[in-house]
């Protein structure tokens, strides 16, 4: 991945370490670099930009939530590298970090090649991971109108029929991918362009690099978000600027 095309999020609350960060990283040549002072202004720029990794600071004064409850609220961290930075080597926070599962953990000052060291680890590891082969027998049988997912219990394991116009949205979790149908959630250990290539043919367009949607199930749609009925709720899926062009094409807008 080329450094140059890389969006960046970075929340940090001190304005000076932010800047001087901002600063290093464009002239190491990395892309679009967005800067959040707390968790709201992270969120919003996250669901806006659709970064590619984010360098977050644990502790944010001022802040409704701090970095790990920030990560942990979108599940950032199974949709791009996470990089920590922090002040502090505790252990209770590190334990708690390790639980939204992130790429690095740096501690502040870091130099400008530790940052960089601690980005190309990062960015080469997480996509590197989800591009793992899967194995050759494949989770996901496809029928006619019908998807039929293996699983397991105590006493059983057999295939299980799910009916394909019932799928809601699709997401990537690393090297798998879950699948939101009706009140279930099945995780499979596929990839999500897999997972697409076994569902081609339904009614499912790719709208981000994490996310894809059932078009049956569009509620709405603006410049940044399909809305998506699932059952009661309206869940908004982001839109990817690299697959804007896709879902134009597909939504009839008047």
């Amino acid at each position: 991945m080329d450094r140059s095309e890389l969006r960046i999020l970075i929340v940090e609350d001190d304005l000076i370490i932010a800047e001087n960060l901002k600063e290093n990283l464009q002239e190491m040549g990395y892309g679009s670099v967005y800067h959040g002072a707390n968790s709201s202004e992270g969120i919003s720029l996250y669901q806006k930009h659709n970064p590619d990794i984010a360098i977050v600071d644990i502790r944010l004064n001022g802040s409704q939530l701090d970095g790990i409850d920030m990560i942990r609220s979108q599940s950032i961290g199974q949709s791009i590298p996470v990089i920590y930075l922090t002040s502090f080597a505790d252990e209770a926070i590190r334990e708690r970090a390790k639980k939204t599962h992130p790429s690095g953990y740096l501690i502040k000052p870091s130099t400008k090649t530790q940052i960089d060291i601690a980005i190309d680890m990062a960015i080469s590891t997480f996509y590197r991971q989800s591009e793992i082969p899967q194995a050759p027998k494949c989770p996901l049988q496809k029928g006619n109108d019908c998807i039929f997912l293996k699983v397991k219990s105590k006493e059983y394991e057999r295939y299980e029929k799910f009916y394909v116009k019932d799928i809601r949205y699709i997401k990537a979790e690393g090297s798998y991918t879950q699948l939101w149908v009706r009140n279930k959630s099945p995780l499979i250990s596929m990839s999500l362009n897999k997972a697409l290539e076994t569902l081609q043919g339904a009614n499912i367009v790719r709208c981000h690099r994490s996310y894809a949607v059932n078009l049956d199930h569009v509620h709405s749609v603006d410049q940044y978000f399909l809305y998506v009925m699932n059952d009661s709720e309206i869940i908004n899926i982001p839109i990817g600027d690299q697959y804007r062009g896709e879902v134009n094409k597909v939504l009839v807008k008047i």
